[in-house]
């Protein structure tokens, strides 16, 4: 990367410099309505990005307030996301399908002025007199009219009509600085209410950094998979980076279909959560049981064989002579073929936000995956460490993520005075009920509120 990457502090010059690089380089693969991929290049979506900053201005948007983003991952909402941040409006992502009293409480709580949502049931709960400061309703879907319940905003705009503002004569919007809010988010209120947490804009853009070193083998001709949540904090920190490192992201609106395409798109690195690995070895396991018995034996000889020299990359020795021999063998005719469910492109796959079984990391990993694992806190925007493909530890979290302490990750409680910041975590932390353990011994050494 370039100077001009490394002191880039704000998403929209992480844009700006991937639009002047590669203009006309896939951005976004997106499903259209008859099911068929349709691209974007960084050029196109940089240009309507900039002509929807002017549409939000004009529909009444002002640098500082917040836009809360209810919908399933698609391309409006990557427009809006950056079309908002490039105005200084700080994006509040919440999930569609969350209850409509936690929605009402977090926009409150994060003080939204305006909401962009497909179902108007995600906004059932919200009241006019604690969101007296709605200004603005974007229907990205079927919200339907209002009908007491929703909350009473000035202005009620279909896609299209804000679209067509784009073409208005406004002020140009201010752009954000380094220190100003790029987005809250809230923690998931398993212990209490949520609690909204306010990360920078220099901050998010030293979490994608990081990111970026950690995976930097997948470039501009890599591709990758958004299919959770954009309400996930993780999952938009690593469609930044595919940003920053020019790889072509493909939108998945249903995660319920991620199997049906996931071939087909063929991604370089996959993040899926526990429950998704857990399936995905069901569902193998349930596949080669369905087979003819020689070919049943035939796959599980090579998964055996898979197990075998994945013990010694565990170790990182070198395998024996013959072992190499026969894995290379069992490899090209069987366990690419089983690994052709994901595409041929797979390099590594990432989880987190609960422990993954050992066993299963080593089954899938005889197959030839490694599954890495990651460990990182709602309160830290940078993930505070992750295992590497060159250097993993199944059962750990791995070592931290590149990061200067000083300037931290830690986010702001968007209210209340509390904070934390990460000052040294253990090289090898380990995960599961012991190490979760071990790092209540060891929180007073590494972590201070």
């Amino acid at each position: 990367m370039t100077d001009a990457w490394t002191s880039a502090d704000t998403v929209p010059q992480l844009l700006a410099l991937r639009a002047a690089e590669t203009p006309q380089a896939v951005a976004f693969q997106h499903e259209t309505s008859d099911g068929r991929w349709e691209s974007i290049s960084w050029q196109d979506f940089s240009l309507r990005v900039a002509s929807l900053r002017c549409a939000l201005s004009a529909a009444g948007l002002r640098k500082g307030e917040r836009l809360a983003l209810i919908a399933p991952v698609s391309l409006k909402w990557e427009l809006l996301q950056h079309a908002a941040l490039a105005m200084g409006v700080a994006i509040v992502g919440m999930d569609a399908h969350d209850l409509p009293e936690r929605i009402a409480a977090m926009a409150e709580q994060a003080g939204v002025t305006a909401f962009a949502a497909v179902d108007g049931r995600a906004l059932s709960q919200l009241r006019t007199n604690g969101l007296a400061g709605v200004r603005l309703l974007i229907d990205l879907g079927q919200v339907g009219e209002p009908d007491g319940e929703l909350p009473a905003a000035q202005r009620r705009l279909k896609w299209a009509e804000l679209e067509a503002l784009g073409a208005s004569p406004v002020a140009e919007p201010q752009p954000p600085a380094t220190d100003d809010i790029a987005t809250i988010i809230f923690t998931s209120g398993t212990t209490g209410a949520p609690k909204g947490i306010a990360f920078s804009h220099r901050q998010v853009c030293l979490a994608v950094a990081g990111i970026c070193e950690v995976f930097s083998f997948v470039g501009h001709e890599g591709r990758l998979l958004c299919w959770l949540p954009l309400s996930n904090l993780f999952q938009r920190m690593v469609n930044l980076a595919a940003l920053r490192q020019g790889t072509a992201t493909y939108l998945l609106g249903d995660p319920r279909r991620v199997m049906d395409v996931v071939a087909q798109v063929s991604p370089d690195i996959f993040v899926g959560v526990p429950r998704f690995y857990e399936k995905l070895y069901d569902g193998i396991r349930a596949n080669i049981a369905a087979q003819a018995p020689l070919q049943r034996r035939l796959v599980e000889w090579a998964w055996d064989i898979g197990r075998r020299a994945s013990r010694y990359r565990q170790q990182r020795r070198a395998a024996p002579t013959w072992l190499q021999l026969v894995h290379s063998l069992a490899d090209r005719l069987v366990l690419s073929r089983v690994r052709g469910i994901m595409g041929q492109r797979l390099r590594c796959m990432v989880t987190g936000s609960a422990p993954t079984p050992r066993h299963l990391l080593e089954e899938l990993h005889g197959l030839g995956w490694p599954v890495l694992e990651a460990y990182g806190l709602s309160e830290n925007v940078l993930p505070m460490a992750m295992n590497r493909v060159d250097d993993f530890r199944f059962g750990s979290v791995g070592r931290p993520l590149p990061g200067k302490p000083d300037r931290g990750g830690r986010g702001r409680r968007h209210q209340g005075a509390g904070s934390m910041r990460i000052r040294r975590l253990p090289a090898r932390h380990k995960s599961g009920a012991a190490g979760r353990r071990r790092l209540l011994q060891e929180r007073r050494p590494w972590a201070v509120r």
